[in-house]
This record gives C-alpha cells, structure tokens and sequence, in this order.
C-alpha cells in the first residue's frame, strides 16, 4: 500500500519509471519506492520495518508470483491497484537481503531508528540534512519494476444534494481537484459550503465566482484549486517549466479570489448551481485559499510572492498558498470544527507575515 499526492499517482498511471529499495543497517530492516515523476527531481519513499509481520510479510510476498499494490491519494482513498511481478533473481536477492525475519529489530521507534533510516536514504545517494553527525553506508537493493494491470477507481462521496464522483484518471484534473476539496471540506462546513457558485450579470447567463465558497460565524473562506495538469501532459516537462507554470496558475488563482472578494462587496447576489440565492455575513473577515495539488519546491518565488504581499494589503484579505497534502493536516487536526480551521488559518497567516514565504512547512505539535 502507498500514499502520495495525486500528482504522483498520476504519473505512475501515465506509466513512469519505479524502482523498489531495500537496506539492511545491521538488523534494522529498511523498504522504499523511488517513483521517477520527473527523471532527476523524482520522489521516494522509505520506511524502517518495526513489526515481526511486516518481516514475514515481506517473506511471504517474495513466494507470490505477483503481488497486488495499492495507491492511496491524499484523501486517504484507493485511487488505483495493480500487480507488480518480480523475476526470480529478484526475489532470491531480496530473500537473501532479509535473511531469518525472526532475527530483525522488532518495537517503537527512537533515535537509533531515526539514525538508520538516515543511513538508508545516505546509501540510496540522496540528499539529507547533516543533522551535525556522519553516516554510514549499509547494504541496499534497488530493483526497477512495473505495476501491470493497472485499474482506476471510481469513489463516490455521500453528500446531501447526491453522490460525487471521482476518478485520478479523469482528464478534467481542475474539476476533479475541486470536488475532492469540496468532499474533505464539507465535513467542517456543513451545508455552509458551495461548489461553484454563480453570481448574475447583465445578460442571462451566470457565471461562477469561485470554485468553492464556505463560511461560518467568525469568517468567509474563498477556495481556487488549480491541478497541475499531467494527464493530458503530451510532453516531458523539466522542472523549470513545471514551477513556471505553477506559478502563472497561483498568479490566476490569487486574482480570482481577490475578483470574488470584491463581487462580495459589492454585494453581487451569489447562487447556488441549482439557482437557489445564498446568504452569509459579508462583513467577517475574508480569508483566499489557493490550493494547488503539490507545491513544487524549486525555483525562485520572490516575485509571485511580492504580487501576493500587494494582493492581501490592496484588499484586505488573507490569502494562503498551499498544496493538499498540506490542507488534509489542516482538516484532519481541525477535527470537525469549522472554528478551529480558522484559528490553524489565523496562526499560519501570522506565521506567513513573520516571516514571509510562498513555500512553508506546516507542522501539528501536540500541546500537553
């Protein structure tokens, strides 16, 4: 089973290069995944085994002729499944690696564990803070595989005006975004949230004024997804051209949500996409979310976010820039309550004006 950003299943789906990892730090047993979304800034995953039966598992799985893996997205649903088949050869080495399950570290995790996981990520060539201490080279295994038999998922979400449906492979990546923020944030909101409003004008048609609209006794939340678009993606895209043009899509998103603010102002009558007119408190705080599916850590940023220091001061209006990974932490530590999302929002703004930057970190520390 494997976790990560949409984006990257997407890439996987679209069929790029994947590679197993394997180390052995003494007795402390190590698995990862390298998954090639782009051929030098690509992505990898790692775990230190703690379970006897993540041990025997891996002894088990190497007896199968294939094993079916299964992708999870940042909403915690399969996206995908398939197979991955191993030859022989690969299977004896990595049975070779492992040798006797019942001889490797079983219990929690501490600083030693921590220690070795650097370890494994040294030997596998790639990057990590020093920490201010050395590191040793350990046994390892990479193996470049294929997942055959690839199927998609179509989930659907219970909400009370019906079912919303959702598939990764969907090639409406800026639609599929949004109903999958719409469904992990309806749970805070209630009916207190609406996808796709509308709001009037001269002639008439509608047209919409922000991808989602939320709001609740202490603010109103503007919500612009922008995907980053890799299934309808022909060609190979280096990294600069992939931070560019996320960077003209935040560009577009920090307009929209300041366009919208000022519809709201102006007290432009906003519908539902069933044409049912919707009321809230205009005057509480507005607070712009552009979310993006991943934050490309790359590039420079100063002028994106000199545009954005203009737009919230300009207006009057907090504007976060984050991608969904970052957004579930948000949701899941919210647990719930609308009113402790805007407070985690309030903290991140003054963070943000502390010390301004496109490209945070977000960490939950739990309190006493």
């Amino acid at each position: 089973m494997i976790k990560v950003p949409s984006s990257i299943l997407k890439a996987i789906i679209k069929g790029c290069k994947i590679e197993l990892a394997f180390g052995l730090d003494d007795n402390i047993f190590h698995i990862g995944m390298k998954i090639y979304d782009d051929p030098i800034n690509f992505i990898t995953l790692t775990s230190a085994q703690k379970n006897i039966d993540e041990h025997f598992s891996i002894a088990k799985i190497m007896q199968l002729d294939k094993v079916q893996i299964q992708l999870y997205n940042e909403l915690c649903a399969c996206q995908c499944f398939g197979d991955i088949i191993l030859t022989t050869k690969n299977k004896n080495d990595i049975l070779c690696l492992l040798g006797n399950p019942k001889r490797l570290f079983t219990g929690l995790i501490d600083e030693r564990i921590h220690h070795s996981a650097d370890n494994f990520q040294f030997s596998l060539g790639l990057d990590i803070p020093t920490k201010h201490r050395t590191f040793t080279k350990i046994e390892t295994l990479v193996i470049e595989t294929k997942i055959k038999n690839l199927q998609t998922m179509n989930n659907a979400f219970v909400e009370d005006s019906g079912l919303v449906s959702t598939d990764v492979s969907d090639p409406d990546e800026g639609t599929l975004l949004e109903k999958e923020v719409f469904v992990v944030l309806r749970s805070l909101f209630g009916s207190n949230i609406h996808h796709s409003p509308q709001i009037a004008i001269k002639t008439p048609k509608q047209r919409e004024l922000i991808d989602i609209l939320a709001y609740s006794d202490y603010g109103v939340f503007l919500i612009e997804s922008k995907a980053l678009g890799i299934i309808n993606s022909n060609d190979v895209r280096n990294m600069d051209r992939k931070v560019k043009g996320l960077q003209k899509q935040i560009e577009k998103g920090i307009n929209q949500i300041v366009g919208a603010y000022k519809k709201i102002s102006e007290n432009e009558r906003i519908y539902t996409d069933s044409g049912e007119n919707v009321e809230f408190n205009r005057t509480l705080p507005p607070c712009g979310i552009v979310l993006v599916s991943e934050l490309l850590p790359f590039g420079k940023w100063d002028h994106l976010l000199q545009k954005l220091l203009i737009a919230m001061s300009d207006n009057g209006i907090m504007i976060h820039i984050m991608d969904m990974n970052e957004l579930m932490q948000f949701i899941g530590h919210s647990k719930n309550d609308k009113d402790l999302f805007d407070y985690y929002l309030m903290e991140r703004i003054q963070s943000f004006v502390e010390n301004p930057s496109i490209l945070r970190e977000t960490k939950f520390i739990k309190g006493e």
